[in-house]
């Protein structure tokens, strides 16, 4: 839906503010039936129809869009050609040309079937969105350092093409905040920054044919929103338990995946942007504990003697006075992880200020106004 969106867009083939009629939810077209889930409105826009993931409202929209217009589109974002990544294996995935589409192909590329990605080619394309409408070349090697640490050769980073205008862009991107902030991505919400994303729910094809009740759940986002850092895929095919939405399943482990990064200090956190984004959820400290549960190797400034942890350990600052917004990017800086309670100004951590812990552990922070549990 990502990129349909970004295809109308670009074209001027419609507007974020207009109005598609959905109906009850259901719409049937060349024989087949598409249906909605999250939209209850009969009448909604195209922003809308984005962050509920309206399968009706963004396949109504695409109406407009010319076939070989779609396709070249989906192509300029990479889909149906191997990235050039060096690794064996690597497949094209299937995007078929015009020549070959069915009566329903429209409407169903639309939301994302008769077509297939690897992970890398999905991280690429919504790459493209964070970059700012340019698609980027990926590289498993920055740089390549010797024994002592010096620096032998830095692989640039490679522009492949611009897909869309930077103002296309930006519009994607803010639709996708919506689907974090508003929409079904709520799971990927993190209190002090803005992220980027989109929910997808999909069944597994066999022999050709969609299966009922097969599903494959996911999630992608780019993350800080207004300056982008990293962008991660989530993708759990045959989830159980009965909840099978992308916006359910996926999206609660993206979050945990940027929380870990945020606390393994790997970003550049000084020119994050914080969200103004007001309450802040409160959510359990053990919280998808079992997918982060290991700290990232990567050396804390300044170190702990060894008689007080070591490297993998690290002194919590008193955040004591700090509104939350501020504490958890302290929190952060020092590599800790952050259970955000409340809003207004930090009264205490647990564990309290000046505790040795091991980087990476979870830091309750209390807020005034607060009863105490």
């Amino acid at each position: 839906k990502v990129f349909t969106v970004a295809a109308l867009l670009e074209n001027g083939l419609a507007d974020l503010n207009d109005s598609i009629d959905i109906g009850n939810g259901r719409w049937t077209i060349n024989g087949r039936t598409l249906s909605d889930v999250h939209v209850e409105s009969e009448q909604v826009t195209l922003r809308e129809a984005f962050y509920e993931s309206s399968n009706v409202g963004i396949a109504k929209a695409a109406l407009v869009l010319p076939e070989g217009l779609h396709y070249q589109s989906l192509r300029d974002f990479g889909f149906g050609t191997r990235t050039g990544i060096k690794l064996p294996g690597e497949v094209e995935g299937v995007l078929r040309s015009p020549d070959r589409w069915s009566r329903q192909s429209p409407q169903s590329l639309a939301i994302g079937y008769e077509m297939s990605a690897t992970p890398l080619q999905m991280a690429m394309a919504y790459g493209a969105i964070a970059n700012g409408g340019t698609l980027m070349r990926p590289r498993l090697v920055r740089e390549i350092r010797d024994a002592n640490g010096r620096t032998l050769e830095r692989l640039e980073a490679q522009e492949i093409r611009r897909v869309v205008s930077p103002q296309t862009a930006a519009q994607v991107g803010r639709a996708m905040v919506d689907v974090v902030e508003t929409g079904t991505g709520g799971a990927a919400r993190i209190g002090s920054y803005q992220v980027a994303g989109k929910s997808g729910t999909a069944r597994f094809a066999t022999g050709g044919v969609y299966q009922s009740g097969d599903y494959s759940s996911s999630f992608i986002g780019y993350f800080p929103a207004d300056n982008p850092q990293l962008v991660i895929f989530v993708k759990l095919d045959r989830p159980e338990g009965g909840v099978y939405y992308g916006g359910a399943v996926a999206a609660p482990v993206t979050r945990s995946v940027m929380e870990a990064a945020l606390a393994a200090n790997i970003l550049d956190i000084e020119t994050l942007v914080e969200s103004a984004t007001e309450p802040v959820e409160v959510v359990s400290p053990d919280r998808y504990a079992e997918y982060i549960n290991t700290p990232v190797p990567i050396p804390l400034s300044p170190e702990l003697p060894e008689s007080e942890g070591g490297a993998d350990a690290v002194a919590i600052p008193d955040v004591s006075g700090l509104p939350v917004r501020f504490a958890v990017r302290e929190l952060h800086k020092h590599g800790l992880r952050v259970t955000e309670m409340g809003t207004g100004d930090v009264v205490r951590t647990y564990p309290t200020a000046g505790s040795v812990v091991t980087r990476g552990e979870v830091v309750r922070l209390r807020s005034g106004g607060q009863d105490d549990e």
